[in-house]
Protein backbone atom coordinates (compact mmCIF):
# COMPACT_ATOMS: atom_id res chain seq x y z
CA UNK A 1 0.00 0.00 0.00
CA UNK A 2 2.98 2.33 0.57
CA UNK A 3 4.09 2.05 -2.86
CA UNK A 4 0.59 2.66 -4.32
CA UNK A 5 0.51 6.10 -2.14
CA UNK A 6 4.25 7.04 -3.74
CA UNK A 7 3.08 6.52 -7.14
CA UNK A 8 0.01 8.53 -6.65
CA UNK A 9 1.72 11.06 -4.57
CA UNK A 10 4.24 11.02 -7.52
CA UNK A 11 1.76 11.56 -10.08
CA UNK A 12 0.19 14.18 -8.48
CA UNK A 13 3.61 15.99 -8.06
CA UNK A 14 4.09 15.44 -11.78
CA UNK A 15 0.80 16.83 -12.97
CA UNK A 16 1.87 19.99 -11.16
CA UNK A 17 4.90 20.73 -12.68
CA UNK A 18 4.37 19.82 -15.77
CA UNK A 19 0.71 20.76 -17.06
CA UNK A 20 0.03 23.85 -16.98
CA UNK A 21 -3.36 23.41 -15.42
CA UNK A 22 -2.25 22.12 -12.34
CA UNK A 23 -0.25 24.95 -12.06
CA UNK A 24 -1.95 26.73 -9.34
CA UNK A 25 -1.47 27.88 -5.90
CA UNK A 26 -4.84 26.16 -4.99
CA UNK A 27 -4.60 23.19 -6.78
CA UNK A 28 -1.06 22.37 -5.09
CA UNK A 29 -2.29 23.19 -1.46
CA UNK A 30 -5.53 20.76 -2.20
CA UNK A 31 -3.27 17.95 -2.94
CA UNK A 32 -1.52 18.13 0.14
CA UNK A 33 -4.67 17.22 2.56
CA UNK A 34 -5.01 14.54 0.05
CA UNK A 35 -1.62 13.21 0.30
CA UNK A 36 -1.46 13.21 3.91
CA UNK A 37 -5.37 11.42 4.01
CA UNK A 38 -3.71 8.64 1.76
CA UNK A 39 -0.43 8.36 3.91
CA UNK A 40 -3.63 8.07 7.16
CA UNK A 41 -5.33 5.26 5.62
CA UNK A 42 -2.21 3.71 4.67
CA UNK A 43 -0.72 3.69 8.06
CA UNK A 44 -3.83 2.42 9.38
CA UNK A 45 -4.04 -0.53 7.30
CA UNK A 46 -0.54 -1.57 7.74
CA UNK A 47 -1.10 -1.22 11.40
CA UNK A 48 -3.80 -3.98 11.34
CA UNK A 49 -2.07 -6.75 8.31
CA UNK A 50 0.76 -6.26 11.35
CA UNK A 51 -1.02 -7.23 14.09
CA UNK A 52 -2.65 -10.33 11.64
CA UNK A 53 0.92 -11.10 10.09
CA UNK A 54 2.12 -11.47 14.48
CA UNK A 55 -0.80 -13.35 14.96
CA UNK A 56 -0.04 -15.93 12.03
CA UNK A 57 3.51 -15.46 12.29
CA UNK A 58 3.10 -17.11 16.14
CA UNK A 59 0.30 -19.47 15.31
CA UNK A 60 -1.71 -18.40 18.63
CA UNK A 61 -5.43 -18.54 18.58
CA UNK A 62 -7.84 -18.09 21.45
CA UNK A 63 -10.74 -20.68 21.73
CA UNK A 64 -13.58 -19.52 24.00
CA UNK A 65 -17.49 -20.44 24.85
CA UNK A 66 -19.67 -17.58 24.62
CA UNK A 67 -22.98 -16.50 23.55
CA UNK A 68 -24.04 -14.81 20.79
CA UNK A 69 -25.05 -11.42 21.93
CA UNK A 70 -26.10 -9.30 18.62
CA UNK A 71 -26.23 -9.67 15.15
CA UNK A 72 -26.25 -6.36 12.75
CA UNK A 73 -26.08 -5.27 9.37
CA UNK A 74 -25.46 -1.89 8.81
CA UNK A 75 -26.39 -0.57 4.66
CA UNK A 76 -25.82 2.89 3.46
CA UNK A 77 -27.54 2.83 0.78
CA UNK A 78 -24.05 3.15 -1.37
CA UNK A 79 -22.18 0.25 -0.68
CA UNK A 80 -22.74 -3.67 -0.31
CA UNK A 81 -24.37 -3.90 3.51
CA UNK A 82 -21.48 -5.21 6.09
CA UNK A 83 -22.32 -7.53 8.59
CA UNK A 84 -21.31 -7.94 12.20
CA UNK A 85 -21.37 -9.95 15.56
CA UNK A 86 -20.51 -9.96 19.10
CA UNK A 87 -20.27 -12.89 21.47
CA UNK A 88 -20.14 -12.26 25.19
CA UNK A 89 -17.93 -14.33 27.36
CA UNK A 90 -19.63 -14.80 30.78
CA UNK A 91 -20.17 -11.14 32.18
CA UNK A 92 -21.26 -8.06 29.72
CA UNK A 93 -17.75 -6.50 29.87
CA UNK A 94 -15.92 -9.39 28.39
CA UNK A 95 -17.24 -9.15 24.84
CA UNK A 96 -15.74 -9.56 21.46
CA UNK A 97 -16.90 -8.09 17.53
CA UNK A 98 -16.27 -9.39 14.78
CA UNK A 99 -16.78 -8.74 10.60
CA UNK A 100 -18.74 -11.80 9.62
CA UNK A 101 -19.61 -12.88 5.95
CA UNK A 102 -23.60 -12.62 5.36
CA UNK A 103 -23.99 -16.36 5.16
CA UNK A 104 -23.03 -16.68 9.06
CA UNK A 105 -25.21 -13.31 9.67
CA UNK A 106 -27.95 -15.29 8.02
CA UNK A 107 -27.29 -18.57 9.93
CA UNK A 108 -27.03 -17.53 13.43
CA UNK A 109 -29.16 -15.44 16.09
CA UNK A 110 -28.42 -13.31 19.57
CA UNK A 111 -29.11 -15.81 22.37
CA UNK A 112 -27.07 -19.02 20.60
CA UNK A 113 -24.50 -20.40 22.48
CA UNK A 114 -21.13 -20.76 20.55
CA UNK A 115 -17.99 -21.30 20.68
CA UNK A 116 -15.11 -19.50 18.78
CA UNK A 117 -12.10 -19.10 17.81
CA UNK A 118 -9.94 -15.92 16.75
CA UNK A 119 -6.41 -14.82 16.73
CA UNK A 120 -5.76 -12.50 20.05
CA UNK A 121 -4.05 -9.19 18.53
CA UNK A 122 -6.05 -8.63 15.35
CA UNK A 123 -9.31 -9.61 16.35
CA UNK A 124 -9.63 -12.32 13.32
CA UNK A 125 -12.79 -14.34 13.39
CA UNK A 126 -11.46 -17.96 12.40
CA UNK A 127 -14.52 -20.83 13.36
CA UNK A 128 -17.90 -20.39 15.46
CA UNK A 129 -19.65 -23.46 16.28
CA UNK A 130 -23.63 -23.25 17.02
CA UNK A 131 -25.53 -25.92 17.62
CA UNK A 132 -26.93 -25.80 14.11
CA UNK A 133 -24.21 -24.19 12.22
CA UNK A 134 -20.20 -24.39 11.88
CA UNK A 135 -18.22 -21.30 9.97
CA UNK A 136 -14.54 -21.88 8.96
CA UNK A 137 -13.08 -18.86 7.41
CA UNK A 138 -11.35 -20.81 4.80
CA UNK A 139 -14.25 -22.25 3.70
CA UNK A 140 -14.77 -20.98 -0.03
Amino acid sequence: MLAVDAMMIAGMVVCVFTDPDFQTFWVAVAMVPVALLLALITLHAEDEWRLLRKDLETGVKVCRNGRISSVSMHHDGESSPTYRISVVFGDPESSVGFSIPETLYEAVSEGQKARIACTPLSQVLLELRTDTYVYIATNP
